[in-house]
């Protein structure tokens, strides 16, 4: 069935204030511990990310090959427990598609953002989407590989971020979720903003990509589409 983003908005209202006081612990602490990622400033690069085969490489890397290729590349950092990225983070891929000779979307899987051992969500239970913290990258990677089937197509490029460091997620305080883009210049010169999950807007990223590429025929049409199959 497809995600309701109302139905999202409306799980959390309906929390007890327990459920939110420790949420909200767990997402300051992320804060503290993050980065404070700048906008056209070089963005963080030397750190290790992992392909979905159990690979090690360098972010570094990933970035300049699209360097080379003089592309932008869109970092889509997300979880599948989180069901704002799983009902909008489709959107973004569809949005690089627009721009494939300027543009590489690549998503860097982090960490959970409703693990079922820290902040648990009924509504995941109901779709069967129910994990809890990886604490190896093996674990990880079995999630990451899930949300790739459901959510991505074949060929999407995904490396996960370590579940030991969570080197990514605090370089680029992705808390829980967040767009990046990188220029061929290694510059990060768009990140989405806004607190907590609802910050994530691909409309935004679209918005950018039109200022700095230009418009293309459908681009609306992604923006205002909504849901994506997630059974």
């Amino acid at each position: 069935m497809p995600v309701d983003i109302n139905e999202a908005k409306q799980h959390f209202a309906n929390k007890s204030a327990w459920h939110h006081l420790k949420g909200k612990i767990i997402e300051v602490g992320l804060y503290v511990a993050s980065g404070r990622v700048e906008l056209n400033k070089p963005a963080p690069r030397n750190m290790p990310v992992w392909t979905l085969d159990g690979d090690k490489v360098s972010l570094d890397d990933v970035f300049r090959k699209n360097q080379d290729e003089n592309k932008l590349t869109i970092l889509n950092m997300g979880s599948f427990t989180c069901p704002v990225w799983r009902e909008r983070q489709h959107k973004v891929q569809e949005l690089a598609k627009l721009y494939p000779d300027h543009v590489s979307s690549i998503c860097i899987y982090v960490r959970e953002a409703h693990a079922s051992d820290e902040w648990a969500l009924d509504m995941n239970d109901k779709l069967n989407i129910s994990y809890p913290k990886p604490k190896t990258i093996e674990e990880r990677i079995v999630v990451a590989s899930r949300a790739k089937e459901e959510l991505m197509d074949t060929d999407a490029l995904v490396y996960v971020d370590s579940p030991e460091k969570n080197a990514v997620n605090k370089a680029y305080s992705a808390v829980p979720i967040r767009i990046c883009v990188i220029d061929a210049n290694g510059e990060l010169v768009f990140r989405s903003e806004g607190s907590g999950p609802f910050g994530y807007k691909p409309e935004d990223l679209a918005t950018f990509l039109e200022k700095t590429i230009g418009p293309r025929d459908g681009i609306q049409n992604i923006i205002h589409n909504v849901g994506v199959d997630c059974e």
